[in-house]
């Protein structure tokens, strides 16, 4: 990895400018000042607890590339917003900033240079906020800009933001940041945001970002990923879905594999199924149903031939729920259904 000592400064606390250079990790676990002299040397510290689920960008359920997303779930647990526009492309890449990451996740603009003004974010709330009230923590990760383009990124309490703002690096190389903030006795949240700006930039030019996390202190502890296992149980307990791994749900794409099955007798028995969710939810998620069959109506049941009318997810909870026709009878036969359930922030 580089030691290019990237310039960061914080914005202070009148939120009218920026205070002096904020010391930042150039080596492994080293930070230096903005000379480049040693401050202090982490190499033996235990890494400390991960608050960011998919901190690591491995688990991608909702596809891995998107056009002109807007205010939508794109890496699991990030959900991304922009300004001005939405012409950005996001997906999950294989550039890495080491070995301890399989992808990280990249922003760029799409089809035009980038209008003024214009920007992205990826966030990432964090549900059980409440652990963070009047404690130091700290929020670190590594981020690779290309050409003329820079960013920032904070941590926000529902009150206040702790920001760094990373300047145009010249070397297009991964460096690591982060960034302290003393969270609010009265907080009403906890999300972290990373944002590339992306006014003046060309196509295919923007921003990478890898190995986010969040822990407890002021000090940048080293990360350690999670297996893929333990990250998509913890991301299956917001999002699960019925449909292959990488496949994004649609209707009507003939994708039968891992669909929900029942059987359907006429003037007996409608097509139902209850589907017992791999993961707890954190509430009883919302479920929304999807039709494999390309000529069958949006969210219903299919068997190739007869499709219904009515098909719904009812007497739900956080462990699973029942996907029936409503009590409406249809001709016999083997009927398929998709499903997925959502219980995100």
């Amino acid at each position: 990895m580089s030691t290019y000592n990237t310039v960061i400064k914080k914005r202070n606390a009148q939120n009218n400018g920026w205070d002096s250079i904020l010391p930042i990790t150039t080596a492994e676990n080293v930070l230096v000042d903005e000379s480049g002299k040693t401050v202090k040397d982490y190499t033996n510290i235990i890494s400390g607890k991960n608050y960011l689920i998919n901190g690591n960008f491995d688990i991608w359920q909702n596809g891995t590339t998107f056009d002109n997303p807007q205010d939508v779930y794109t890496a699991d647990m990030f959900k991304i917003a922009s300004e001005a526009d939405t012409k950005v492309r996001a997906l999950r890449s294989l550039d890495v900033p080491n070995s301890l990451s399989k992808y990280s996740f990249r922003m760029q603009q799409l089809d035009t240079i980038g209008a003024s003004g214009t920007y992205t974010d990826i966030m990432h709330y964090i549900e059980d906020y409440k652990i963070f009230k009047g404690q130091k923590v700290t929020f670190s990760f590594y981020a690779k800009f290309n050409s003329g383009s820079s960013g920032l990124a904070y941590i926000y309490d529902g009150h206040t933001l702790e920001i760094v703002y990373i300047l145009t690096p010249v070397d297009d190389q991964w460096h690591k940041y982060q960034v302290t903030k003393l969270m609010s006795i009265n907080s009403t949240m906890a999300s972290i945001t990373l944002r590339c700006f992306r006014n003046g930039i060309s196509p295919g030019n923007g921003a990478n970002f890898a190995q986010c996390k969040l822990e407890f202190g002021d000090i940048a502890t080293p990360f350690v990923p999670n297996t893929f296992a333990e990250e998509l149980s913890a991301c299956q307990r917001y999002y699960e879905k019925t449909f292959s791994y990488e496949i994004k749900p649609a209707n009507g794409d003939n994708n039968y594999g891992g669909a929900l099955s029942a059987i359907a007798i006429a003037s007996s028995f409608q097509p139902l199924i209850n589907w017992r969710y791999k993961v707890v939810k954190r509430i009883t998620p919302t479920v929304t149903l999807y039709c494999p069959s390309s000529t069958s109506p949006i969210g219903q049941w299919s068997n190739g031939l007869n499709n219904t009318t009515d098909a719904r997810s009812a007497y739900g909870n956080d462990a699973g729920t029942t996907i029936d026709n409503t009590d409406i009878l249809v001709p016999s036969g083997a009927y398929f259904i998709h499903a997925v359930a959502d219980a995100r922030l």
